[in-house]
Parts: C-alpha cells; sequence; structure tokens
C-alpha cells in the first residue's frame, strides 16, 4: 500500500531542486516496495522515466524501528544461553542492508555502472540512470515497458501433452 502524499509537495519539502526538469509527473505510484514508491514521468527532453521516491514512512519511522530491534536483539541475546545465534550480529546485517536499500545515490551510481557494463547487450536491458536529477531519496531511470523479473519468475512454464 503506498504512502499517501502530494508527490510535488513532499519533493519540494525535501529540497528536490529538479521539478522543472519533467514535463509531468502522475501523481499516483504505479508499484510499491517496502522503501520505494514508483512513478512515472516524461522529462522536457521526451523521454519516459520512472521516479523512485523514498517512502516518507520510511524515513519517519525506520531508524526508530531499528532502535527498538537492536534493544530486542540485545535482550534475546542476554537470555539464549545456548548462544546458536548471535542475535547482534544477525541484527548489524539486517541494519546493514536496510541503510544500503535507501541509499538511491549508491543505487544510482550502480545502476550506471550497470548501464554503462550492459548498453551494447542482446538480450540483458538495463535503464538509463539520470544521477543530475537523481539524489539521496530520488532515483530517476529510463521507463522500459515489458515484464519485471518477478513476472517473469512467476510464470509457469506450460507442460505439452505427452506424444
Amino acid at each position: 500500500m503506498p504512502d499517501p502524499i502530494d508527490l510535488k509537495a513532499y519533493l519540494r519539502s525535501m529540497k528536490y531542486s529538479q521539478l522543472s526538469s519533467f514535463e509531468y509527473l502522475e501523481d499516483t505510484p504505479f508499484a510499491t516496495g517496502s522503501f520505494g514508491q514508483l512513478y512515472r514521468g516524461q522529462l522536457k527532453t521526451g523521454e519516459q522515466v520512472v521516479m523512485k521516491i523514498l517512502r516518507p514512512s520510511v524515513i519517519k519511522y525506520l531508524k526508530y524501528d531499528l532502535r527498538l530491534l537492536r534493544v530486542l536483539c540485545s535482550g534475546y541475546s542476554m537470555l539464549d544461553s545456548d548462544e546458536m545465534m548471535d542475535f547482534m550480529q544477525i541484527y548489524r546485517e539486517f541494519r546493514r542492508t536496510c541503510f544500503e536499500e535507501i541509499d538511491y545515490r549508491r543505487e544510482c551510481e550502480l545502476g550506471q555502472v550497470y548501464y554503462d557494463t550492459y548498453q551494447n547487450h542482446p538480450e540483458v536491458v538495463i535503464p538509463k540512470t539520470y544521477p543530475l536529477l537523481s539524489n539521496n531519496i530520488v532515483l530517476v531511470q529510463e521507463y522500459i515497458d515489458g515484464l519485471s523479473m518477478t513476472k517473469v519468475l512467476a510464470v509457469q512454464p506450460q507442460s505439452s501433452p505427452a506424444p
């Protein structure tokens, strides 16, 4: 379920200064994830793009939730006399992964590396990334129509009848 926001007002409140580069941005996200929401748009140059924004609820609650989880893991570690699992190590890895997932600058850089690497590949298509339109809470990439990997992997092959 998407965070209900006024996209342009949210972007202005987060000091996003590139709105003038867009011909339009849709008001409703076409996809959501745990950390981000995706909006279709078009640049003034005519290119169709996707804007991924960090969900406002993530900004508001992630640090609090991680602190609470750390307390719980720490407490459980003290109670777990068998020490079969290092709950604090699990917590640290989870925390590191969460912060990697919301690091849109890093994602932008990696997206550009993958785009450059696979630009002329006959089967792999990586969307172009727009570093000048991206920042720590916004990632802008080329819109590519087609099936997502999630949908491709979900398709069950049809079994053919025995001859």
